[in-house]
């Protein structure tokens, strides 16, 4: 995966090896692109099944890839078993080994065994159907249920009924990259949107506004990555800053790294205590949580 300056592509990181204690840092990238069989080169999420394959969600088309070569999946008009769309966002293997992708229109189902996707499109004759057609994070609660965010909030999902249950907002809207949810700890639910940061309230059947962190922003502010560490801390990525979200009290906290319009791409915890930040543009941030800074940087040079 070729990594341009001002491409916004996801970082395979095949190795990466850390010695925490002494800050010392041993890396090696390998980049794959189309020209290796990848769908597309502007990769929004990557994802590995249990089975070890990684799965990359393009602007494209939809990746497999298995250490060696790539099997890409697209949307068809003609065949209604293929993907719903070719612009996918997100791919997710369930509690029973289940694998669903979130597209820019519609929500589907993938069956490993022969290839083929069932789709789920908004009905507007149909309440029970998909509440919105761009959909993008998704997650899974303890009940087996997926939550799955899309362009009027997010939907309960009950796979085994294929039933939908709506939670709306209309403050909510998503644009090309933005949308994620976080299930907590805790077991509260959490989205993510352009306007800001929601809990599902199961109980009143509506989603709470917490609003969005003052992150002076050039334009609209996307919010784009939601992720828990192993000290319970929630962060909020966004397309030009990152910032700590605790919902019992519903304040931000703007994380500053010095020099860097930030625009996050993706969030991982690893090992304990480093945050990896992939970015757009500023290549991949480790930052130590406990020091509440920024440790390395590794961009691309040609």
């Amino acid at each position: 995966m070729k990594i341009f300056k001002n491409h916004t592509l996801t970082l395979l990181l095949t190795c990466l090896s850390f010695v925490v204690a002494s800050q010392q840092f041993t890396t090696e990238f390998e980049y794959l692109n189309a020209a290796d069989g990848l769908a597309q080169n502007h990769v929004f999420s990557v994802n590995q099944d249990k089975y070890g394959f990684m799965w990359f969600c393009t602007m494209g088309g939809l990746s497999k890839y298995d250490g060696y070569t790539f099997t890409n999946y697209y949307y068809s008009e003609e065949d209604s078993t293929t993907i719903s769309s070719s612009f996918t966002d997100k791919f997710f293997e369930d509690s029973k080994g289940r694998y669903w992708v979130s597209t820019s229109r519609g929500f589907n189902r993938f069956y490993r065994e022969t290839g083929q996707f069932k789709r789920y499109l908004h009905d507007d004759e149909n309440d029970e159907t998909l509440g919105h057609n761009t959909t993008r994070g998704i997650a899974e609660d303890s009940d087996g249920k997926l939550w799955i965010v899309h362009g009027k909030g997010i939907d309960k999902f009950d796979p085994e009924t294929e039933v939908f249950y709506h939670y709306y907002d209309e403050k909510i809207s998503l644009l090309r990259h933005d949308g994620d949810v976080l299930l907590t700890k805790g077991g509260e639910i959490l989205l993510m949107g352009m306007k800001g940061i929601y809990k599902v309230d199961k109980d009143k059947k509506n989603l709470q506004f917490y609003g969005s962190p003052n992150i002076k922003a050039d334009v609209s502010l996307e919010g784009k990555e939601l992720y828990q560490d192993s000290y319970g801390n929630i962060w909020a990525g966004y397309n030009r800053g990152l910032a700590k979200f605790d919902p019992t009290t519903g304040k931000f906290e703007v994380v500053a790294f010095l020099g860097i319009v930030l625009d996050v791409a993706a969030l991982k915890e690893y090992p304990n205590d480093i945050l990896v930040i992939g970015t757009a543009g500023n290549g991949l941030i480790l930052y130590s949580i406990s020091q509440g800074k920024a440790i390395n940087n590794f961009n691309y040079s040609p």
